[in-house]
């Protein structure tokens, strides 16, 4: 949530020069402070903090209680005698100072919105808090199920021009967030895990959301507050005029509408070598029906608030909705240029079976060399007639893996052949040395010397064959597939 509390910074900064602000004429009376008021979003060092069933009970005679991380802290509370009043898109808004003190000396600053909102800072951590009746706020129940009546601005903000014509509304708790598009799709970020909502439904306050892995949360919406959960937790979104993934910015007009086959934001390519990509991107994904991606960024967290390239694809996957047909089978290649980053990301059932962990080893093996010498259209073309030959095994029922690659086949045999013959080689040259040369006798009698028989005779009686039992081996080595992969989708990445 580093955007909203930028916002937060931003309002501190307005509210703490009063004398620059504008004045209402009228001061307004002090609001009414509500009996209780939740947690709904809590951030520290640019982490979300789970706040889930915290709140603030306040009495009118300035004591009150804290429920934090289980524990509830006796306080006294104390509302500032004036408001401040700022501008804020050529209207006046007021807020007041407010804070407490719990029992062990801790403080809580902030201010008081009069809709039901209280802002600031308890232990290192930055809070909001909304009363109930914020939060149970219903929306008239034949306004259409449009986000454009669903959105309503938290108090003290207005939403721009910008943000009333966008097809979607962001709703954030931390660094999470559940985008709802206009067409009843949208984006769920967890936990640096993006899911594909498939639909969403609402009527009235309540709300229904259903995502592409199963997932069903249900709740209510009301006054920019998504107060859902999915039968076990409870979660709190808060809407923030303003505030949208940076993904939304990587192609705007494609968002939820599928990407190019070859987006070079880092501009690594020149124009032809772009087209010439896309062209051969463009006949793999329509022969195989799979889409094959090259999307190459400067900095990957110029796109993301997450913390890994990884979780930065799978935003961009998701939200630009990319994949071929309703199985959204793809593979692709992300690049970030700047610390030299790659991941290449599966998804789909026949992508996850085309492109087994062997065969994306080889596939890194194609381009990795040419991207060692920033040879960038070799690598990337390298990459892309790899993807079509693994897509063509996969499509006739074979596709590359450890047991199944004829290279590691010849290999094999020839290794074989190789290790029963140089131990059988050494055996007989170290058997010679100990071997010398003598005349072979005709009979028994060449070899009994100083001994006296008063009979002798030869007699054949056996032959003794002395065997080692060698038994073959009958297990294989199989490739098969290691961790990294769930749900349909994989990763694997590195530098180059």
């Amino acid at each position: 949530m580093k955007r909203f509390f930028t916002a937060m910074l931003l309002l501190a900064l307005l509210v703490s020069m009063p004398a620059a602000a504008a004045r209402a004429e009228t001061p307004a009376s002090p609001p009414v402070l509500a009996d209780l008021y939740h947690a709904v979003s809590c951030v520290s060092d640019g982490s979300d903090y789970d706040c889930d069933g915290e709140y603030l009970e306040l009495h009118p005679d300035g004591s009150g209680i804290f429920l934090y991380c289980g524990t509830p802290y006796d306080l006294h509370w104390s509302l500032g005698d004036e408001p401040i009043t700022y501008e804020n898109s050529g209207a006046f808004s007021q807020v007041w100072p407010f804070a407490f003190t719990d029992r062990d000396g801790d403080e809580f600053s902030g201010y008081l919105f009069p809709e039901g909102l209280i802002y600031g800072t308890y232990r290192d951590y930055e809070y909001a808090f909304a009363s109930e009746a914020l939060l149970h706020a219903g929306n008239d129940a034949s306004q259409s199920a449009s986000t454009d009546t669903l959105y309503v601005p938290t108090p003290g903000y207005e939403p721009s021009a910008a943000d009333e014509a966008l097809p979607y509304r962001t709703f954030y708790r931390g660094d999470d967030y559940i985008l709802l598009n206009d067409d009843g799709t949208g984006v769920w970020f967890w936990l640096d895990e993006a899911i594909r909502i498939t639909s969403w439904t609402s009527e009235g306050e309540r709300i229904r959301i259903e995502a592409y892995d199963g997932s069903v949360l249900s709740g209510t919406l009301a006054n920019g507050v998504l107060n859902c959960g999915d039968g076990y937790n409870d979660w709190f979104y808060t809407a923030i005029p303003g505030m949208h993934p940076p993904a939304t910015q990587l192609a705007p007009e494609r968002w939820n509408a599928d990407l190019p086959s070859v987006l070079d934001e880092a501009d690594i390519l020149t124009d032809e070598q772009e087209r010439s990509l896309s062209l051969r991107a463009d006949e793999i994904s329509r022969a195989n029906h799979c889409n094959v991606y090259i999307i190459a960024l400067s900095d990957y967290r110029d796109y993301t608030d997450a913390y890994s390239l990884y979780a930065c694809d799978e935003e961009i996957r998701t939200g630009y909705n990319l994949g071929y047909g309703s199985d959204k089978s793809c593979i692709c290649l992300f690049l970030s240029m700047n610390a030299r980053d790659y991941d290449l990301l599966t998804f789909g059932d026949f992508a996850s079976a085309a492109f087994t962990d062997y065969g994306k080893s080889r596939l890194e093996s194609a381009f990795l060399d040419d991207f060692s010498n920033d040879n960038w259209y070799a690598g990337l073309t390298d990459y892309l007639e790899t993807c079509g030959s693994l897509l063509q095994s996969a499509a006739v029922g074979q596709p590359l893996d450890f047991d199944s690659d004829p290279l590691v086949g010849a290999a094999g045999i020839a290794g074989c052949v190789l290790l029963a013959f140089v131990p059988a080689l050494i055996f007989c040259l170290l058997h010679k040395r100990r071997m010398q040369a003598v005349a072979r006798g005709g009979n028994a009698n060449a070899y009994v010397d100083g001994v006296e028989f008063t009979c002798r005779r030869d007699q054949y009686l056996r032959t003794t064959t002395s065997r080692r039992y060698s038994p073959r081996n009958s297990g294989g080595s199989g490739g098969g597939r290691s961790g990294g992969s769930r749900g349909g989708h994989s990763h694997r990445g590195g530098k180059f």
